[in-house]
């Protein structure tokens, strides 16, 4: 295959339009690719949102199942237990809350592991006692007295009712 450039007329100012017309053509393809990335990237985050919405969901299931309605009782409050971590103090971010100063602001944490309940002092004033016995950690059982301070409450299990509440639900904060 032989070419001839004796007849090839290139000028200066096709050359330039040849270069305006694939700068615009690149300048195109960066907006559609921009908008491609972007759609791309929305469509990955909803899926990540409605997977960890159901991830959720299947969690709470399996909580349940394993271990049926637990509550923390303290008096006529019953408080359910629906979380492996749960922060117990005075302070407004605790996830149970005591408004009794005899309780420290981060008091203790309740932990829920390998089908262990384990409660752990968080180096509280007052201390945290299980069954009468002061404890730094301890393994508990349902039914098991613990004191933060002055406050004295039990893990118990509670009853579900015949619409799917729980029997004796109340509120997080006194």
């Amino acid at each position: 295959m032989n070419v001839d450039f004796n007849n090839v007329n290139i000028s200066l100012e096709s050359v330039s339009d040849l270069l305006n017309g694939l700068y615009a053509q690149i300048i195109t393809f960066k907006g559609f690719a921009s908008v491609f990335v972007m759609l791309f990237i929305d469509l990955c985050a909803l899926i990540i949102l409605l997977k960890s919405g159901s991830e959720k969901k299947l969690c709470h299931k399996k909580w349940r199942k394993e271990f049926g309605y637990i509550a923390v009782v303290e008096g006529r409050r019953v408080i359910p237990v629906e979380t492996s971590e749960i922060l117990l103090g005075r302070h407004r971010s605790a996830d149970i809350q005591f408004p009794d100063l005899s309780v420290s602001r981060y008091h203790a944490v309740l932990t829920y592991s390998d089908g262990v309940f384990l409660l752990e002092d968080l180096n509280s004033k007052s201390g945290t006692y299980l069954n009468g016995k002061k404890i730094h950690s301890a393994v508990i059982n349902v039914d098991d007295e613990i004191r933060l301070g002055a406050v004295v409450f039990q893990i118990k299990r509670i009853k579900e009712t015949n619409n799917g509440g729980r029997k004796g639900k109340g509120k997080r904060k006194a």
